[in-house]
């Protein structure tokens, strides 16, 4: 008699699909930069691919004082109402099973590194070019229209307005520690550019390396350093136009970023008896997300247009 005590996948699940999955997913969230700092917001399942913001604007003051025996008038608040439209991205690979068959075992895992790198890249160019349409712009050089070189004064210059506008700050204050050379970082804008920027923002007056922070794990993936109450992450994906390279600083709750409650499949593999192939030739491994992303004021956001020196 044959035994029927034997490990199958209907039995025991074959681990592939939580193995990829954790490393699509590390891979994918390392190298998200402008996603990390918008507003979170989530739309249930079945109800509609619109998302609405509801933003009340300030209220005046009320300096005047109050009468004995009359109270002050009632007020209307005002408000703006922003709308974003939901869409799917993905993109996928068809595998032969002849290959998985006979080629390298961590072949799969390569191409699921990819295509987590490929979904990381699309949804952070997505953000990129809403923040980059939107963004008030100054150009290096006081404003001059032809843009010229980082320097501390413009940097500063954005900050100031920044504060003008009662932005906040992105980042709370790391405090002072007791290590060696260390530097405690002021609340902060965050600043996002290209990494052609590099030497040029290490020779920025006041400019303090990443190294040198109080604390260094308080840091983003991609952060280089800080110049005043402004922290620097740089990325390859960052807006440029030509030899303009723009730094777009970001306050918080400067844009917004919704995605269907439950709607990501970050990874599909299905393999060859699951693609409904007949002679299961191939397998297919690929990615679908969900988002839409929007400004919320404009105010909060802004960019410093220069170029490169070194």
């Amino acid at each position: 008699m044959v035994s029927k005590n034997v490990v199958t996948t209907s039995r025991i699940d074959h681990p592939v699909n939580i193995f990829f999955d954790k490393k699509f997913l590390k891979v994918l969230e390392a190298l998200l930069v402008f996603e990390r700092f918008g507003q979170d917001a989530s739309l249930p399942m079945h109800e509609g691919d619109t998302y609405k913001w509801r933003l009340y604007d300030e209220l005046a003051v009320a300096t005047t004082p109050l009468d004995e025996v009359v109270g002050p008038g009632f007020i209307l608040p005002s408000k703006n109402d922003l709308s974003v439209q939901m869409k799917q991205y993905g993109s996928g690979m068809k595998v032969s099973a002849w290959r998985d068959m006979v080629g390298l075992s961590q072949d799969k895992a390569a191409m699921t590194e990819r295509l987590a790198r490929q979904s990381a890249k699309t949804l952070d160019t997505l953000i990129r070019n809403v923040t980059a349409g939107g963004a008030s712009s100054t150009t290096c050089s006081n404003g001059s229209p032809t843009a010229t070189f980082l320097n501390n004064t413009d940097i500063l210059t954005v900050i100031r307005n920044l504060m003008s506008d009662n932005a906040e700050m992105m980042t709370a204050l790391i405090s002072a520690a007791v290590g060696q050379g260390t530097t405690p970082i002021a609340p902060s804008y965050m600043v996002i550019t290209h990494t052609d920027l590099y030497l040029d923002i290490r020779n920025v007056a006041g400019f303090v390396e990443v190294k040198n922070y109080a604390k260094t794990d308080a840091a983003y993936p991609g952060e280089v350093g800080a110049i005043g109450p402004s922290r620097w992450i740089l990325t390859t994906n960052a807006y440029k136009s030509g030899s303009n390279y723009y730094c777009l600083f970001l306050a918080q709750d400067a844009f917004g970023k919704v995605k269907i409650a439950g709607g990501d499949r970050p990874l599909i593999f299905h393999p060859p008896d699951k693609t409904g192939d007949a002679f299961e030739m191939y397998s297919t491994l690929c990615w679908k997300l969900n988002r839409a992303y929007k400004i919320l004021q404009d105010v909060l956001l802004h960019s410093l247009i220069c170029t490169k020196r070194y």
